[in-house]
């Protein structure tokens, strides 16, 4: 537990006086210790690292310092449940009947594709037969086509640090919904999200995105 939180043992070159944390632990231990209380201390201008700030989703360190720089994450689209729109019902409410509406829920962001293009859209309404969108789609866009699909935006993350890893399979991008980013990644060992930006025009999960570090200090 100790090595996961805190690190292994530091090399005299790199750290200097400021190494001997490891062996004082290893040490108390050895000469019978039980119980160890170790508190990690950073300057008090020390920053959050973070993803990048325009993305629809920022991401921050769970600890202030220099650590965080070394986390990885790794965003995939995986949408579980998709339809296809038969017919716009009607225009403003924009309602659409759909060939079923299991795994649709209302909050959920969805997408439609077209010329490998993608519109979001946000579900405000679902019954049996349709559902109810928050705006419309894009204006040159005819949900008539055959096989128009909408899909629920849904993601896989990725996280790495060193050596751990952790993987979260389906979010959701819905705040109502159990597997809400947030609510996914609270309490987890690496990552705490703090933030999440949700703007329709600015989701891009269309092909493989890594999150990097931003800045950090301490």
């Amino acid at each position: 537990s100790f090595r996961r939180i805190f690190g292994n043992y530091l090399t005299e070159r790199e750290f200097g006086e400021y190494r001997y944390l490891a062996y004082a632990v290893n040490q108390f231990f050895t000469n019978g210790g039980s119980r160890c209380y170790v508190k990690r201390v950073v300057p008090s201008d020390a920053f959050y690292s973070c993803s990048e700030e325009k993305a629809p989703v920022i991401f921050y360190a769970k600890e202030a310092g220099e650590w965080g720089n070394k986390i990885t994450i790794t965003i995939t689209e995986s949408s579980q449940y998709k339809t296809q729109i038969l017919e716009e019902v009607q225009s403003n409410p924009y309602r659409y009947r759909v060939k079923n509406t299991q795994g649709f829920s209302v909050g959920d962001v969805v997408f439609i594709t077209k010329d490998e293009q993608k519109f979001y859209n946000k579900v405000v309404d679902v019954d049996d037969t349709t559902i109810t969108m928050e705006q419309k789609f894009a204006e040159d866009i005819d949900v008539t086509i055959p096989q128009l699909i909408v899909s629920v935006s849904q993601i896989d993350i990725h996280v790495k640090y060193d050596m751990i890893e952790e993987k979260y399979e389906h979010c959701s991008l819905n705040r109502n919904s159990y597997d809400f980013i947030e609510q996914r990644l609270t309490k987890r060992s690496l990552r705490n999200m703090v933030k999440s930006l949700l703007n329709m025009k600015s989701i891009n999960l269309t092909k493989k995105i890594k999150s990097y570090r931003k800045w950090s200090a301490g």
